[in-house]
């Protein structure tokens, strides 16, 4: 999407595991009588709370109609697609800002051939503000989802502009290539590199190449998403663009 017809297009010009401690004590061991001293007895009644309220949920979800399990489906699929957005957004960053800010000097110069600049990068400055305002567009729509429940709207505007991962697979390969090559040819660049996959907050233990793999991965989650949603949605809402 070209900075010069961002404005009439309407675009403008932006699992991890977590670790479980399992503490395991004899069944045959009880208590001691400072240990019942010590309980705090405010954690019985938020395990009591946490306890009622997952009845009252699984009750509510046992008498909904289809129509609103259809419903509740259909936003934890929105729910997904705009999270799964975001985390994708942060990977188009790391790439198009973070990486190739990394291979500039003080003054913002490149310090290597713009040739290899180009054929490393492709197209990711215009897919990073396509995404942009997807992101964007779908967090308000979560934020505000009793006002309008729908997605396809907005997955309608956009998919025009998909027509930019024609031109990033094409390439994929090569850019693929040339930053192996440069990696195995240049100390400068390949410690770079080495630096930035160093740097967990950013490349989370990743290569630059599994990060560039993104957006040819991003395609084909649109659909699986996009065609879960379809299938929960009823005649009014196919009728009124989902």
């Amino acid at each position: 999407v070209p900075s010069s017809n961002r404005s009439s297009a309407g675009v403008p010009s932006s699992n991890r595991s977590s670790a479980i401690s399992d503490i395991s004590s004899s069944e045959d061991e009880a208590p001691t009588a400072s240990e019942c001293e010590t309980q705090d007895p405010e954690s019985d009644v938020g395990e009591a709370n946490e306890e009622e309220l997952f009845k009252e949920e699984m009750t509510k979800r046992r008498e909904e109609s289809p129509a609103e399990k259809n419903r509740r489906k259909r936003f934890k699929i929105a729910e997904e697609l705009y999270t799964t957005e975001e985390a994708y957004y942060s990977t188009l960053t790391l790439i198009n800002d973070t990486f190739r800010s990394r291979l500039k000097d003080d003054k913002g110069e490149y310090m290597f051939a713009e040739k290899i600049i180009r054929e490393i990068f492709m197209n990711t400055h215009e897919l990073q503000n396509l995404h942009e305002v997807l992101r964007n567009r779908l967090k308000d729509r979560i934020e505000n989802w009793q006002l309008r429940p729908r997605i396809g709207d907005i997955m309608k505007s956009i998919a025009p502009y998909f027509q930019l991962y024609t031109d990033y697979m094409a390439k994929f390969e090569n850019a693929i290539k040339t930053l192996n090559e440069m990696i195995s040819k240049n100390e400068k660049f390949a410690q770079i590199v080495r630096d930035l996959e160093a740097d967990e907050e950013h490349c989370q233990k990743l290569k630059i190449s599994q990060h560039m793999l993104g957006p040819v991965q991003r395609i084909p989650r649109y659909r699986m998403l996009l065609e879960q949603y379809i299938e929960r949605l009823d005649e009014i809402s196919l009728i009124t663009l989902m």
